[in-house]
């Protein structure tokens, strides 16, 4: 539970980005990019979501360059960012893997309910079974009528953010996996479509 003042920025600026490298607008989408990084370091994953949409679009020289400049400006803003922050107390990021394996084998993890808008009105906490079964049946319904660019996205987004979360996230907060958010929600928006689109009329 609980959530910090970069989360719900780092949605916003996830999505916008996301949305821009959609309809082709790369300075808008450079210019998230680099404000995602100042927000929080992991925005700097943003160019797994632009490597299946510009390795379709773009030849492999601009593919190329893009990557590689993107790959500089992320690495030299991270950089900058630490260098600025030396010394000031904490760490960079906890390490909580082995309590995160620990919760996620224990089956009563699954059944956890929150208080989150009344105390006497529990709701399921994050990876909660209702809510695993709720989002994985609207994501994965008709997959394979889904977008490959989508799934393409997922995947990659999936293989980095996973791990950093069993890495550094605390048991079922899920705000880490944030940056999966913006695909998931237009995976689960086509499979509202699909479910509730107007049935043509055969007669």
């Amino acid at each position: 539970g609980g959530g910090y003042i970069y989360d719900v920025p780092e949605i916003i600026l996830f999505t916008l980005a996301l949305t821009s490298l959609i309809n082709g607008n790369l300075k808008s989408y450079y210019l998230l990019f680099i404000l995602a990084i100042f927000n929080k370091e992991t925005g700097i994953l943003l160019m797994l979501y632009f490597i299946p949409i510009a390795w379709k679009k773009m030849s492999f020289k601009a593919f190329s360059l893009h990557s590689l400049g993107q790959t500089i400006i992320g690495i030299s803003t991270i950089g900058a960012i630490r260098i600025i922050f030396l010394h000031n107390p904490g760490e960079h990021m906890q390490m909580n893997l082995m309590q995160n394996i620990a919760f996620l084998t224990t089956p009563s993890s699954y059944f956890l309910l929150q208080h989150v808008t009344a105390y006497l009105i529990p709701l399921p906490r994050g990876f909660n079974i209702l809510n695993i079964l709720l989002f994985s049946g609207l994501i994965g319904y008709d997959w394979k009528s889904k977008a490959p660019l989508y799934k393409q996205m997922l995947i990659l987004t999936s293989i980095a953010f996973i791990p950093l979360f069993l890495i550094g996230g605390n048991h079922d907060e899920i705000r880490v996996l944030s940056g999966l958010f913006p695909i998931l929600l237009i995976l689960g928006l086509q499979s509202y479509q699909t479910l509730f689109k107007p049935h043509e009329n055969t007669h």
